[in-house]
């Protein structure tokens, strides 16, 4: 996953469609990673798709996503808190990949 800064990289004016925030003294958070990136590249969902953002590097991005726990994840606009099991994840990018043309052209930007 890259960082969320600098500014917006897809179409919606986020910095990705799939969107994982994560903190320092977060337990729960690299589980909740390799959850989404397996789920993720199992449906073929690009890398380049994803972005990480450290709520303790950078609060003001937490807030205005509404954050309310870590580990949080938005994808596309469903955002899912705590640890998600791996079928939420899965719902919730085909979704996207089904709803949002955005979201597969948004997946392939470099």
């Amino acid at each position: 996953m890259t960082d969320c800064l600098p500014p917006a990289n897809t179409s919606c004016g986020r910095c990705g469609c799939v969107i994982f925030y994560t903190g320092e003294d977060c337990v729960l958070c690299p589980l909740a990673s390799d959850i989404l990136r397996n789920t993720a590249s199992s449906l073929g969902v690009s890398s380049q798709s994803f972005c990480e953002v450290d709520v303790d590097a950078d609060a003001g991005l937490a807030i205005d996503s509404s954050l309310v726990a870590i580990p949080s994840m938005r994808i596309c606009d469903r955002q899912l808190n705590g640890l998600p099991d791996e079928a939420s994840i899965r719902d919730a990018l085909v979704r996207a990949m089904i709803l949002q043309p955005c979201f597969i052209d948004d997946s392939v930007r470099s």
